[in-house]
């Protein structure tokens, strides 16, 4: 009870009583039906998190292959500080999953098997600091509204790296409470050298707290404002000492006072510093040829429109921020069900302001202020950058903000229960049966927007690989049916170049294929087979031309994937939309098309002066990986028009997997000559992964060739690169150079 004298001058103003004169919010014992609450609300999050994980959605984004790929780099023993792939990654979460990696393979189980319970996590530390600091009514609403509003549940089924933050925010919050708490209950007063300087254990809570900020460092990017949530918490609570307790700290001994009362804050703040120095001390000597500006300059304009003294795009996010709670959410299909509001029901709509009207009222007690310095923060990383709002920038501040609904009406019920009225009396109960209404309709329309209309959303299925998913799975059901020697397969993909192969590996079960991936738009490939099956994706259709040469219309269809919706935008809810089997698998004749290859002209020359080349005698090769084998004009060249030629080319050995973010490892070049040597047009492809052919493959790409519509054409030249500034392969067998010259057909004015 001395504890508690000590602590409401503190946690209650003069003007303000707490909700229990009794004793502290804090001790107040866990009823019967309490307990059933909270567990009620944990079975309905695990529930919502845990059902059809693997399918809802189906397929992984490429965020999630990339952390897989990052995981595998874990395994096989690297160990870096942060992640440069993929725009740059914290490193935590990867070394987190690659224990699940390890247990249960290359899949959708172990890239996504932190996510749900990291989602769990945070609605328990949800209940569990806002109870301490408001009691079970507050607390039970916020723990409700984290585990069921689709903004703070989304991420809960997804393997990024995102879903830690809150959770690991929340443990922050709550040793740093614990601390505080401290402070307030040990004032100064006589003792060694005039003060008690403290105890050991509220000490120790600062420092778990430090450690805790520093670890969520390590989390994602927006963690970078975590340090300023607390030290601006610090800075309130020094400031209100002074302002709000003078009587407590006048005299002569005022700033000892202070010092014996806060003190721990910097333990707090130099095991911070501490925790975040390797990470720090890293970002701030990065290589400058790691550095991702090309990302950067996406995201951060509003920041620098600011620092340039334009405030108009951050005034424009902050309109959207405020609007994203009832009016209008996160855009982008991919992280949320398009334009979605937080709050789709009105009831915790409308509450949510009455309790952002309860926190500015009563400012002065710290625990509001800690709410309100919460969610000013956490919008802080959307508000500077692009986008506004971006739920995967704001989801620091779900704690925090899904507590007021709850405080709200805690705050109303309060006053019902100090009212006279008889009639007020009568409506104590309405605040707990407004609570429940409210969580029982969020629940449902989360589950009903999420789980049932959001999966088969066509932007959805697009984003999350869901045709290559189910192309893949295709492929396993037919491993116990096309016997010993399956015909090799050549896949279709948006992305053959790196993320689809990595695709592959985290959902095929198989192992006894090799699989060669292309873009079919560009490129085939024709492994050395009598029969190859060819699988085409819905989003990546066989172009035309391609189609026609390989005589896909007439080609044996051997399976198709269920039909799929295409169309539509991220902004137009009422765009066309159509249906198209997700995939669709043929069967090649290699030995019929391969003939086709071997009766393409293979004529070449050779020679650095354009006017006199050499003609070569034997098919030139390509740095030793790959042998020209002849080319073929589709339409005859006209100037002023894009016309469509064929070059074929056989592997010779495997080539070199992907540069640096998804760059192609080689490219063709078609380049278009004058009368001087100078090129005038032409184009740079390649639509084929040469890291996934084999040798004695056939390369098949299509070139789309621009021709000048003035000036005449007088010859092409053909070879490889590497992008994307070079070098060329040189040019073997009988050649020297880097180039050879192929036929051109007369050009039709």
């Amino acid at each position: 009870m001395a504890q508690d004298k000590l602590l409401r001058p503190f946690l209650y103003p003069a003007k303000e009583r707490p909700i229990s004169t009794r004793t502290r919010v804090t001790r107040q014992p866990r009823s019967t039906w309490e307990w059933a609450l909270i567990t009620l609300l944990l079975l309905v999050a695990a529930a919502m998190r845990f059902h059809d994980l693997g399918d809802i959605p189906k397929g992984l984004e490429h965020d999630e292959v990339a952390t897989w790929h990052m995981v595998r780099q874990v395994l096989a023993g690297e160990v870096p500080i942060y992640f440069e792939e993929g725009y740059g990654h914290e490193p935590l979460y990867n070394y987190l999953t690659a224990l699940p990696v390890a247990l249960f393979g290359d899949n959708w189980l172990g890239e996504r098997f932190w996510a749900p319970w990291l989602g769990m996590l945070a609605v328990s530390a949800t209940y569990a600091l806002w109870r301490r600091l408001f009691g079970p009514f507050v607390a039970l609403g916020a723990a409700g509204y984290q585990a069921t509003v689709l903004w703070a549940f989304f991420f809960n089924r997804l393997g990024l790296r995102l879903n830690q933050l809150p959770f690991f925010l929340l443990l922050a919050a709550i040793c740093f409470w614990r601390g505080v708490e401290g402070s307030l209950a040990r004032p100064p007063g006589p003792g060694r050298g005039g003060a008690r300087w403290g105890t050991a254990r509220w000490v120790g809570w600062y420092a778990a707290a430090g450690a805790w900020i520093g670890i969520c460092f390590y989390t994602y990017m927006s963690s970078r404002v975590v340090p300023l949530l607390f030290g601006a918490l610090a800075l309130y609570l020094i400031a209100r000492d002074l302002w709000f307790a003078p009587q407590r700290l006048a005299g002569p001994g005022r700033g000892r006072a202070l010092l014996a009362r806060w003190w721990p804050l910097a333990v707090c703040f130099a095991v911070a510093l501490l925790v975040m120095a390797p990470l720090l001390l890293y970002l701030g000597d990065r290589p400058p040829e790691l550095a991702t500006p090309q990302r950067e300059s996406q995201v951060d304009r509003p920041l620098r429109e600011l620092l340039a003294g334009n405030p108009r795009p951050v005034l424009e996010n902050a309109w959207a921020i405020a609007r994203m709670w009832n009016v209008d959410g996160e855009r982008y299909w991919q992280l949320n069900v398009s334009h979605r509001p937080v709050f789709v029901e009105p009831v915790s709509g409308l509450l949510f302001w009455a309790g952002a009207v309860v926190i500015l009222w009563r400012w002065r007690e710290p625990r509001m202020a800690l709410l309100a310095l919460w969610i000013a923060l956490g919008m802080v990383p959307s508000l500077l950058t692009s986008e506004a709002p971006s739920w995967p920038r704001t989801m620091l501040a779900s704690p925090a903000a899904l507590a007021l609904p709850g405080l709200a009406l805690w705050a109303g019920g309060a006053r019902l229960r100090r009212a006279p009225s008889r009639h007020a009396r009568r409506l104590r109960a309405a605040p707990a049966v407004l609570l429940a209404l409210s969580l029982f309709l969020t629940a449902a329309l989360t589950a009903r927007d999420y789980l049932v209309r959001w999966p088969e959303q066509g932007r959805v299925r697009f984003a999350f690989q869901s045709s290559l998913t189910e192309a893949l799975r295709y492929l396993d059901r037919a491993a116990g049916v096309e016997g010993p020697d399956p015909a090799p397969v050549v896949m279709s993909g948006l992305s053959p170049h790196d993320m689809d192969p990595w695709t592959e590996r985290c959902t095929l079960r198989r192992d006894d294929l090799s699989i060669r991936w292309v873009d079919p738009r560009s490129a085939l490939v024709l492994p050395a087979a009598p029969t190859v099956r060819l699988i085409a994706l819905d989003i990546t259709p066989v172009d035309p031309l391609l189609a026609a040469w390989a005589g896909l219309e007439g080609a044996p269809l051997l399976a198709e994937g269920p039909l799929a919706a295409r169309g539509g935008t991220e902004h137009e809810d009422q765009a066309p939309v159509f249906y198209d089997p997700s995939f669709r698998a043929y069967l090649l004749d290699g030995e019929a098309l391969g003939e086709r290859i071997a009766a393409a002209d293979r004529e070449a020359y050779a020679g650095s002066d354009a006017a006199r080349p050499e003609r070569l005698e034997a098919p030139p090769a390509f740095g030793g990986l790959v042998r020209y084998a002849g080319s073929a004009w589709l339409e005859t060249p006209r100037a002023g028009a894009t016309v469509p030629l064929l070059t074929f080319w056989q592997a010779l050995e495997t080539g070199p997997s992907f540069t640096r973010y998804g760059e192609p490892a080689l490219r063709t070049f078609v380049h278009l000559l004058d009368r001087q040597g100078a090129v005038v047009g032409g184009t740079d492809v390649l639509g084929a992964a040469p890291d996934t052919w084999q040798p004695g493959d056939w390369v098949i790409q299509l070139h789309q060739v621009p021709f000048p519509a003035q000036g005449a054409v007088r010859a092409v030249e053909v070879g490889w690169y590497a992008p994307p500034d070079g070098p060329r392969l040189s040019v073997e067998g009988g050649a020297a150079g880097d180039r050879i010259l192929i036929p051109l057909p007369e050009v039709a004015p």
